[in-house]
This record gives C-alpha cells, structure tokens and sequence, in this order.
C-alpha cells in the first residue's frame, strides 16, 4: 500500500535528478523500495510522530514554521511541538540556524518533561521563503545525532527557486538533505562518507502540492532507509493510500522528462517575475521584508504600523488591513515568529495588476497622512 512499484521507480528518477547532485549520483541511488507514497505530507508528518516517538514526547521545528505541523503532530500521536528561535540578523532581515538555538528547545522540552525525539526542519522555508545553508544543515543533522533523534527534512518547495542574481545576492540557494547527508558518516559506519547511504536516522519528505500546484490530488513522498520505519507504516498505510489513478496519471506526468523541465522552468519564471514586482512595490514603500529564494511566500515586517508591541497589536493590524484594504496576510503568530509584527503574504497566481492594487491600498492607508 505504499505506492505502486511502476510510480515509485519513476518517482526515484525524478527526485535523483532534481535532488541530488551530480557529484553524489555517481555512488548514490535513490532506491524505489526506500520511498513511502502516502495521501499527503500532512498524513506522512502524522505517520511519523506515531512511529518514531511516544505519546507525551516533542518535535522540535526551527521557527518560523508552518502552523499544521502542531495538529499533525499532535492530534493522533500527542507529540508536543517546541519551537528553535534562530538568531535573527538585523542587517539582513534574516534568521540563521544555530547550536545554541537548538540546545535551548532541547533545554525547554526536557523541563517541561517531553523527550524529544525528532528535528523537522522545512527547506526551503515556509513562511519565510528562504533557504538553510549546506552548513546549517550539517550541523543540525550532526546534532540531532549526539542526541539521539530523528532527522526529517520537508524539502516540498525544492524546485520552486528564484535563481535571477536579484533573487539571491547573499542569499542561499537550496541544498537538499540527500547531499548534505551523504557527505558526512552515519552513525553505523564512520568511515563510509559519500558511500551511498543517508542512515537510517534521516528522513526526507516531498509532495507534489506546491511544485506542480497539483494539492488537490494528495500526494505525498516519504524516502527512508529505516526497514523498522517501513515495516511499521505499513501497518498505517491503507488509512492513507493513494489511489491507483493518481498514481498512474503522475506517472506518466514525470516519465516526461522534457515536459516537466519545461514546466519547473515556466513555473519559476513567472514566479520569480510576480516576486520581483512584489518586491520592488516594498522597496518603494520602504517597507521591509526577508528576501526569499524559493517557495510562493514572502514575509514582511510591518512592525512600524503597530500600535504596540504584543501579539494583541499584531491581531489588531491584521484586522485593520483586512478591513481597510481588503488585503488577506497572515500574522506572525501563526507560524510562531518570536516576536510580533511579521506577515507572510502569498503571491502566486496573483495578477501583475492585482499586486499593484493590492498594495497601492496598503500605502494609502497605512503611508499617506
């Protein structure tokens, strides 16, 4: 039940080619039999808190982060959440992942009595759009080894990147886990670096929802080399099966190679081009925001136009840019920021035009006396 073996073998050649570098893919393949397909990445993240943790143990995720991974993780499994604030350059507008962050959630969920047993980390991010370093991501995967716990990387917005020097300009570029891992031993075998295998500790997680807009169809991609991880989704995998259907339609969206590069291609196209003109609107309104590289968000901080400092201040501003603009942004809240006052705005399939109202209401009503 997880996943017809035709689907999986081409789902393999496509996450090779568009996964993993060329410098690994001479000794590394992604083998079918490693990948869970399951109804979504909702249901995989819910998977996975009942397999790898007990009932009253804690994920930790890097925030911001996206807000459904608390009811994924908590509603079957009871698998608290626990935030790793990053430092924040102010010079920059940006967060960087850190040991020290990292050890203070580990800190945090043990006093309050929940282990934990997984990092999940979302890369590129959402809300933010950005990107972790190859660095960053090789010391929290080294971390999550001294300590035991489990490594799940959701790379679904890894072919939706903004590469235009514009876009990236000290800004980093999407590394996925798959390099990252097999560039370092595992811990059954410390000698074998670049010797084909991630470990069984790692996991990486996929979806054909935000790459290929294809949400409707619930598809989620799961590879593991853990044989005890697999044996026990088994036992879960008829509650989230994908049907036949599904399955043999994206095969054969994938077996075309040329149509799919086309499309990536298109897609980020005119991505990038809504970003840009996104961006250039801010910059004239001087309003700042974090430079995303990947991904359909950008979050912006529009902690001036607060009345306050409290997330109390923060409802009361998103309240008064739906009301006065008609403009939908979500509150920093919700993604657990550290602080009031960021919003994530969304801009795909947002007419040039659109856009440009949009926040042409925003200027009046928050920039004009």
């Amino acid at each position: 039940m997880k996943g017809i073996e035709k689907f999986r073998k081409t789902v393999a050649k496509y996450m090779l080619k568009r996964f993993v570098s060329n410098v690994h893919a001479e000794t590394f393949q992604i083998n079918p039999s490693n990948l869970i397909c399951s109804s979504g990445c909702d249901f995989l993240v819910n998977s996975l808190g009942w397999c790898l943790a007990e009932s009253g143990d804690s994920c930790i995720l890097p925030a911001p982060y996206y807000t459904c991974f608390e009811n994924n993780l908590s509603m079957v499994s009871n698998i608290n959440t626990v935030p790793a604030f990053l430092r924040q350059e102010q010079s920059t507008l940006s967060w960087i992942l850190t040991e020290s962050s990292l050890e203070d959630a580990y800190t945090r969920s043990m006093d309050q009595g929940h282990r934990p047993a997984m990092l999940l980390i979302t890369n590129p991010n959402n809300p933010t759009g950005s990107c972790y370093s190859a660095e960053e991501l090789k010391m929290a995967l080294s971390w999550a080894r001294k300590k035991g716990m489990f490594l799940i990387c959701d790379e679904i917005y890894a072919n939706t990147t903004h590469t235009t020097t514009q876009m990236v300009d000290n800004h980093h570029v999407f590394t996925s886990m798959f390099n990252v891992a097999l560039s370092i031993p595992t811990p059954t075998n410390e000698e074998n670096i670049g010797g084909g295998v991630l470990g069984d500790d790692v996991l990486v997680m996929y979806g054909f929802s935000k790459d290929f807009g294809l949400s409707g169809l619930r598809v989620g991609i799961l590879y593991t080399e853990n044989r005890e991880l697999h044996d026990a989704h088994d036992n879960l995998s008829s509650f989230s099966a994908i049907s036949s259907d599904t399955q043999c339609l994206l095969n054969d969206l994938l077996a075309d190679d040329q149509w799919v590069s086309m499309f990536l291609e298109e897609n980020n196209r005119r991505l990038s081009s809504t970003l840009a003109l996104l961006m250039s609107l801010l910059d004239s309104m001087k309003i700042p925001y974090i430079r995303p590289t990947s991904g359909m968000f950008i979050v912006l901080d529009l902690r001036e136009f607060m009345e306050g400092e409290s997330w109390e201040h923060e409802r009361l501003l998103f309240d008064k840019i739906v009301s006065k603009c008609q403009l939908l942004l979500t509150p920093g809240r919700d993604f657990s920021f550290q602080v009031p006052g960021f919003f994530r705005a969304t801009y795909a399939h947002v007419h040039p035009e659109t856009l440009v109202t949009a926040f042409h209401r925003l200027r009046q009503s928050f920039l004009t006396n």
